[in-house]
């Protein structure tokens, strides 16, 4: 180190030009620094999940959304209407907005005249004006699950435009002008933003005040050091140069290599003011030792003496943070890799710089290195360390095997509104969405399937009870809910049809529409369920996609088709058996998503189904006497049988005998046609 020593102080001023030089280049790189925001940009984009996630948002015109709520008296007046759709106009004019749904921008699925109509839910052209339109128009949309709660608040008073983004454009930058565009055309109108892009908008303005407010309170602190320390203008600023240096390349080469800053990497100047500051403070302590000798000398004294353990402890911090490197979160290692380097700086900026400046000046007196006290204290604690050296080290044993056995204790928990201020507008936000809407967190599940097939829309039905019985989750929706929707319109029933011919005719009246690229793709191979979670909490959005990925793994891949005419006795108990699982499991999702907790399991729920589906039934005497008439008129005026008025009394009776015996199988009732009509 010697040898060292001696080549930095004779080319001392080539040190200090140098290092003038190379700090301005990468005071330049400061300029070219941008911020990234976009929490999901930080995961690895090789991982599946990503990988899923970025597909999804290409095929599917986007998987980010924002959140626009206005909040009015009552939405369902005419200026309100009006302001929506303004919103809605000019929301999708904005370049990255892929879509926009609205009151006056969604599809509506109604009776017309006893047809079925797909169509908007308001003409954007011709709003309802008069009390009676907007009373019906209230009424209505209040009415339909598909859009209270979703698009509109239960009381009538929120409304939500929701933009989706374009997968591949600068999210935040797109939910600033969402945001601006809005605040110009609605003011005076309480106005509420959510949204994952709002969020990392928030995020990116922290990032920047955390880092004006953060790296000045970071350099007083060490000024108030350094000064009390060596009572000396070159004992803080030198110290203070060298970590100052080591920001700037550090930081600087982040914007020369186009590495954005985040979250995470906003720590990294504070981190390297207070750990670099301590290399020079270890060289200037040695410095001010020597007594003899001219400024040259004494430095070259100081660094032959510390210049080692100055190398070895900034080396081992260096390594400490290139432990980083790998980290699932690319953030992570980011600034794992230039905290590393900047820790390197410091230490090459102590061994170099500190010294060459340190030998050009003159030598003053010895300096005491502060407060006496201080050292009076110091040695009286070294004092005590030495004569109760085993109980220091049992005391120390005792402490770290407490602090492992607390390790378990540790839980993985992040919840991004505590990165926000309780009165910030983004928090105040999705507190209302959570409450009002079920949250903007969205969950995204991949279905591969023929999207025309009544069972694979059926599965997408029963995916969506699931979800709607876990904590946190709601507002499910995939093309199977567009299907039901038609289906109730048309038959009355709020259910996916039992035959491809009756999907297809529905599948007719949405073709085209542009809301099916959110639901499908092209081919109808694929489809998309969706669903809002209402937390941020990561432990219970963690516990949501353990629960998703334990019941899709229980899910059968292969589709079996049975039919019930050619099953043998045993075959037809195990189909009678499967089809009452089905039904409890399908009343079970629906108590659960109805906040109805029943206290029964699957299997018990299964045979009670059971035991009521096949005990006998024993018809009162008011029963059978309403059935004999109603059975009577049927065979006189309705049935297609003609049967004659002589067997018609007969007839009656006889199907009374088997519903009151509790035998109902079709082949019952055909020997009894059979045995009464003859050919």
């Amino acid at each position: 180190m010697v040898r060292f020593a001696g080549f930095v102080l004779r080319h001392r001023v080539v040190v200090i030009v140098g290092t003038i030089i190379l700090t301005g280049f990468f005071a330049i790189g400061l300029t070219r620094l941008w911020v990234n925001s976009d929490f999901t940009s930080y995961l690895k984009p090789d991982d599946p999940a990503v990988k899923l996630f970025n597909r999804v948002g290409e095929e599917y015109k986007g998987n980010s959304i924002v959140m626009v709520g206005i909040e009015t008296d009552d939405v369902f007046t005419y200026p309100a209407l009006k302001l929506v759709g303004n919103l809605t106009e000019a929301f999708k004019q904005i370049g990255g907005v892929s879509s926009v749904i609205s009151l006056t921008d969604t599809i509506d699925i109604r009776e017309v005249e006893g047809t079925l109509e797909v169509g908007n839910l308001i003409d954007k052209d011709n709003l309802p004006s008069t009390p009676q339109e907007l009373k019906r128009l209230r009424e209505y949309v209040l009415s339909k699950e598909m859009y209270r709660g979703r698009i509109i608040s239960e009381d009538g008073r929120i409304t939500l435009m929701i933009c989706r983004l374009a997968q591949d454009v600068d999210k935040s930058a797109v939910a600033d002008k969402i945001r601006k565009t809005a605040e110009r055309i609605a003011k005076g109108v309480k106005i509420y933003y959510s949204g994952v892009p709002v969020f990392s908008l928030e995020a990116q303005k922290i990032i920047l005040q955390d880092a004006k407010r953060l790296i000045p309170i970071a350099i007083v602190v060490v000024v108030l050091v350094l000064f009390f320390s060596f009572r000396s203008v070159r004992g803080v600023i030198l110290p203070l140069i060298a970590v100052v240096v080591s920001v700037v390349w550090a930081i600087g080469l982040m914007g020369w290599l186009n590495v954005p800053f985040s979250i995470i990497s906003n720590i990294t100047p504070v981190l390297l003011i207070a750990i670099g500051t301590a290399y020079g403070i270890h060289l200037l302590s040695k410095y001010y030792e020597e007594e003899s000798g001219d400024g040259k000398a004494r430095t070259m004294a100081a660094l032959g003496d510390v210049g080692v353990p100055i190398t070895l402890a900034g080396l081992t911090t260096l390594i400490g943070f290139l432990s980083f490197i790998g980290a699932y979160i690319t953030a992570i290692t980011d600034a794992g890799v230039f905290t590393a380097i900047g820790v390197g700086v410091a230490t090459l900026m102590s061994l170099t710089l500190i010294p060459a400046v340190l030998s050009l000046l003159k030598p003053k007196g010895r300096r005491s290195g502060g407060d006496p006290s201080f050292g009076r204290l110091a040695g009286r604690m070294t004092d005590f360390i030495l004569r109760s050296g085993k109980f220091v080290l049992i005391l120390a044993l005792s402490l770290s095997l407490i602090a492992i056995a607390g390790l378990s204790r540790i839980s993985r928990e992040v919840n991004l509104m505590e990165y926000f201020p309780k009165n910030s507008l983004v928090r105040i936000s999705e507190e209302m969405m959570q409450k009002r809407f079920g949250g903007s967190i969205p969950i995204q599940i991949v279905v591969k399937g023929d999207m025309s097939d009544p069972f694979v829309l059926k599965r997408m039905r029963r995916m969506e009870k699931f979800l709607n019985s876990l904590p946190y989750v709601s507002n499910s929706q995939s093309i199977a809910d567009l299907i039901c929707e038609m289906n109730k319109v048309m038959n009355g029933r709020y259910t996916v049809p039992e035959t491809p011919e009756g999907v297809a005719n529905l599948w007719f009246f949405i073709e085209g529409k542009e809301i099916l690229k959110q639901f499908v793709n092209e081919k109808r191979t694929e489809g998309i369920i969706q669903a809002q979670i209402g937390t941020t909490e990561t432990g219970e959005r963690i516990k949501i996609v353990d629960a998703v990925n334990r019941y899709i793994s229980q899910l059968s891949p292969r589709i079996v088709v049975i039919r019930v005419s050619e099953l043998k006795a045993d075959q037809m108990e195990r189909a009678r058996d499967w089809l009452y699982g089905e039904m409890a499991e399908e009343m079970l999702l629906d108590a659960a998503a109805r906040g109805v907790g029943l206290k029964i399991g699957r299997e018990r729920l299964k045979d009670e189904i059971r035991k009521s589906l096949e005990a006998k039934v024993k018809l009162s005497g008011e029963i059978i006497a309403e059935l004999r008439d109603e059975l009577r008129s049927y065979f006189e005026m309705e049935s297609e049988i003609v049967v004659p008025d002589n067997l018609i009394d007969p007839l009656v009776e006889e199907i009374l005998k088997v519903a009151s015996s509790g035998r109902r199988g079709k082949s019952d009732y055909l020997a009894l046609l059979k045995g009464i009509i003859s050919p």
